[in-house]
């Protein structure tokens, strides 16, 4: 868990600092390459406020950590916090969307697809 407060550290800081966790993190996760698939972990990274950190090689990377089982949660308020071109990347890769909302940003309904199962 790692505390970006932009009241405690200013803004810059916070998006310099989660950005590169970020990247850190990606990169171990393709380091996952070399692991034989059976032996790969889910992982899980939660990034709340990601709109901080969202650039188009965080959207990029979705794709590519999820065949290592790397798996991001992310969250964020609402879609005009985000780049248009960071949100169309992120929304194609997605494997599973949810969301909840009533501004007047908020889409009334967002396609949701998964193709893992979950267990219950």
């Amino acid at each position: 868990m790692v505390n970006l407060a932009k009241g405690k550290i200013g803004e810059d800081a916070a998006s310099l600092l989660g950005a590169l966790l970020v990247t850190k993190i990606g990169l171990a996760g393709l380091s996952r390459a070399d692991m034989a698939a059976e032996n790969r972990r889910d992982f899980y990274l939660y990034i709340d406020e990601f709109q901080n950190f969202a650039t188009l090689s965080l959207a990029n990377m979705l794709s590519e950590l999820r065949k290592y089982r790397i798996n991001m949660i992310l969250s964020h308020q609402f879609q005009g916090q985000l780049d248009p071109q960071v949100r169309d990347a992120i929304l194609a890769k997605q494997e599973l969307l949810f969301h909840s909302g009533s501004g007047s940003q908020t889409p009334k309904c967002w396609p949701v697809s998964s193709t893992r199962s979950f267990p219950r």
